[in-house]
């Protein structure tokens, strides 16, 4: 359209004689037309300063997430190297001892490993214990290098997704909205990279494997900052609670809402109401609080593998509301814990899935606060495995939700309220906030 001559664009339908004021008056439209669209055209680009630091973010994260996959290459490769040699020499050694059963064990081992290249729990010889140690010292080792390459990607993630939310504030406090709206949108799309999502699904179950196999990683995940509103997706369970400063109220995947939020706001998610049970050493202080349980869950499957049939993550979350009974109830800087339980398959035996820490806004009055929480994550693992007898049987393995131990404190650290999801976790609630 700019490259249209003025004269056929504003006097195309002119009949009469064109005078030198009408020429003119056509020009100064022409111009005026091309200054409105070339602001239009700059208002939707961005600067090139906020475009640097885009890129110099994507790289740093492109850069660590493929060193953390080259050194995993490196080192397993290594191992497995390391693993056949030592399989060479126990054939070598039990050969030597005259060890029938325990030879032919290595050999097939060694033929095996050579195909498949790894080492599941299903492949370790119960009944050669040389060969079953040597084994289960590859799959630590193995671990242990999974372990550490999956929470270095999940931590260039997380690195990259605070810069970008530092990055959206500080142009927000600048009042460049069009630069930060295109950070907050690089920032989403950086969230749901494919090579995020399967680090943090990889690490929920490569955490798990490790423990049973007594394996500690030295590679620390880095937490996200605070958040009032995030999207929620598989993410581990810390390894320990970390008291948050008091910069803004939220936490980790939270979602806090206004005191009156309208029904179409808190709708898109079907919770079913839990009915929760009173913690008795602050009886005396239940009265004045109100708490409001409701439960939901989503699920995510894998795709099989040489090591699993089938495999799903659940995670588990709650909607909360609390509120003061009375108009004349406070409770300043409310610190809410929540303490999530599980069982594994086939045992009894409570175990601990994550705790987590949420600042919510000051409890006055009848004023409610609704939080939908991050919630926690088990792991739900079935594999067929041959028989002795040439048959086959599905193994299943992996966690599931028990229950969840609410408690609310005060500025002070001080227990003001405390439910359990289920009776039998009352023993389980914690007495501080720490």
């Amino acid at each position: 359209m700019l490259l249209i001559p003025f004269d056929r664009l504003f006097l195309g339908h002119h009949r009469g004689p064109v005078t030198a004021r009408v020429r003119a008056a056509g020009r100064l439209l022409h111009i005026i037309l091309c200054l409105t669209v070339a602001a239009h055209i700059a208002a939707g680009a961005i600067s090139s300063r906020t475009r640097s630091s885009l890129s110099r973010l994507k790289a740093k994260c492109k850069s660590l997430v493929g060193k953390a996959n080259r050194t995993y290459v490196k080192e397993a490769g290594a191992l497995g190297a390391e693993y056949a040699k030592k399989l060479t020499q126990l054939e070598a050694s039990l050969k030597q001892a005259g060890s029938l059963d325990g030879l032919i064990a290595a050999r097939a081992e060694i033929k095996r490993f050579n195909e498949d290249k790894t080492v599941t729990p299903e492949n370790v010889n119960t009944d050669s214990k040389m060969l079953g140690r040597t084994q289960t010292g590859f799959m630590r080792r193995l671990a242990k290098l999974s372990l550490d390459k999956n929470k270095a990607i999940v931590s260039a993630f997380r690195d990259a997704d605070q810069a970008l939310s530092t990055l959206v504030m500080d142009l927000t406090k600048r009042d460049k909205i069009q630069d930060a709206s295109e950070v907050r949108r690089q920032k989403t799309t950086m969230a749901s990279d494919d090579d995020y999502s399967k680090a943090e699904f990889e690490l929920v179950e490569t955490t798990m494997i490790a423990k049973d196999l007594g394996v500690a990683s030295t590679a620390p995940v880095r937490r996200k900052p605070p958040a009032n509103v995030s999207t929620r997706r598989l993410t581990r369970r810390p390894e320990k609670v970390e008291m948050p400063a008091w910069d803004e109220v939220g936490g980790d995947d939270v979602t806090i809402y206004a005191s009156e939020a309208p029904a179409s706001e808190l709708a898109g998610t079907d919770f079913d109401k839990v009915d929760v049970v009173d913690v008795d050493r602050i009886l005396t202080l239940r009265h004045q609080f109100s708490v409001d349980v409701r439960r939901a869950s989503s699920v995510r499957s894998k795709p099989r593998s040489k090591t699993r049939d089938k495999a799903k993550a659940t995670r588990t979350y709650f909607r909360l509301t609390l509120a003061c009974k009375g108009m004349k109830s406070f409770v300043a800087k409310p610190t809410l814990r929540l303490d999530y339980f599980g069982r594994k398959y086939s045992r009894r035996a409570i175990i601990d899935l994550s705790t987590e820490i949420i600042k919510i806004p000051n409890l006055l009055g009848r004023r409610k606060v609704i939080i939908d929480t991050k919630g926690a994550e088990t792991l739900y693992i079935e594999r067929t495995v041959t028989t002795g007898t040439g048959g086959s049987r599905v193994v299943r393995s992996g966690n599931k939700f028990d229950g969840v131990v609410i408690s609310l404190f005060n500025d002070k650290k001080e227990l003001v309220c405390q439910v359990v999801s289920e009776k039998h976790l009352v023993e389980k609630a914690p007495s501080s906030l720490d």
